[in-house]
């Protein structure tokens, strides 16, 4: 059986240190409801949204109604639509894999940029 907490309005920050540049990005990732289970992996679902508080990355919003983050390898993803933008574009998608960590994003399906 899993080990599970339900959380209402949850709200996390990750800090991730470049290790080239040792600046520290600040990602703030917020719902209405979340459940974590086993310690590490956060479902969050009920207008999801991944903010870049440091405003150092290309992109520096994200939306949707769902959404996994892995705690442990900073990884987030979803399986539904998702809006993401920055200084310079607004785009959007069917599901995606992203890490923090590595600054990868990868959408599964769909992909539209609105300029």
């Amino acid at each position: 059986l899993e080990d599970y907490t339900v959380f209402i309005n949850p709200r996390v920050i990750v800090y991730i240190r470049n290790k080239d540049t040792n600046q520290i990005s600040t990602w703030q990732i917020k719902s209405k409801e979340g459940v974590l289970i086993d310690q590490n992996k956060l479902q969050l679902s009920d207008k999801v949204r991944v903010k870049n508080l440091s405003l150092d990355q290309l992109v520096q919003n994200m939306a949707t109604e769902k959404l996994t983050l892995l705690l442990d390898k900073k990884e987030i993803s979803s399986d539904i639509f998702i809006t993401w933008d920055g200084p310079q574009m607004h785009q959007q998608g069917i599901g995606m894999w992203a890490s923090l960590l590595s600054n990868e994003l990868i959408v599964k399906n769909n992909i539209k940029a609105v300029y």
